[in-house]
């Protein structure tokens, strides 16, 4: 994670997608910016709210493959 989506503006969640296993922990940990596609694979659902910085960065650090990414847009 970037030091400025740490700090504040604009954030989004990316996904790398050749890392990505579609195991869902993303999806359980941020329900409300993550769903899951019909194959498992995270649909990311828009910029995350400062609100949900913090759900949002506990998504990328559990992520087992650290296919998720917390940047700043």
């Amino acid at each position: 994670m970037s030091a400025a989506a740490a700090e504040g503006g604009d954030s989004v969640l990316r996904v790398d997608w050749p890392q990505c296993r579609a195991r869902g922990l993303c999806a359980e940990l941020l329900p409300e910016r993550i769903l899951l596609d019909e194959w498992g694979y995270p649909v990311v659902l828009g910029p995350v709210p400062d609100d949900e910085r913090a759900l949002a960065r506990e998504a990328v650090t559990a992520c087992p493959r650290r296919a998720l990414r917390l940047v700043r847009s």
